[in-house]
């Protein structure tokens, strides 16, 4: 199974050199935030740990590339607080979600540590199902085997193989 290392998240990026100017550069931010305003649902909403921001990054524009509208909370509501739970962003979340077709889970070694990614696991499924939940592991190389926190068994394994590229016409 194929899953995405953390050197090929870093390679696959579009947004090269925003992946290394990013938190510095506001307009780039600006300009990622704009570009994705004017869908209306997306494809995909990507729960995870914004410790892995670097990937996730990336794995946003390996996505957009292929055609998929894509949420990531940091790039799309760029406005939130991210230093604590609050039912203002907790209501945000939930009308992202109810706006996105599937949750990416994307759950590395830092992931058992974020406050919402369980929180928007148990709301994904308990209003869409677990078909429409995929864990995608990133993982440390080619070689590395996914061993992921009991429950995440519940789900399907995204492989890279599963993002084809949607059709424009």
């Amino acid at each position: 199974m194929a899953f995405f290392t953390k050197s090929e998240l870093n390679e696959y990026s579009t947004y090269s050199q925003l992946s290394k100017t990013a938190m510095r550069s506001k307009p780039i931010y600006e300009s990622l935030h704009a570009s994705t305003q004017s869908y209306r649902s997306f494809d995909f909403f990507i729960s995870h740990n914004y410790n892995d921001r670097q990937y996730i990054r990336s794995l946003h524009g390996y996505l957009v590339n292929k055609g998929y509208s894509v949420y990531v909370d940091w790039i799309v509501d760029i406005h939130l607080d991210r230093s604590s739970v609050t039912s203002t962003t907790a209501d945000l979340l939930r009308k992202r979600m109810d706006e996105s077709t599937q949750l990416i889970f994307a759950t590395s070694t830092t992931s058992s540590s974020s406050k919402w990614m369980p929180w928007e696991l148990g709301y994904f499924h308990g209003n869409k199902g677990n078909q429409l939940v995929k864990i995608l592991p990133i993982v440390e190389n080619q070689y590395s085997s996914f061993v992921g926190q009991e429950f995440l068994g519940l789900y399907n394994l995204a492989r890279k193989e599963d993002f084809p590229g949607k059709r424009l016409y």
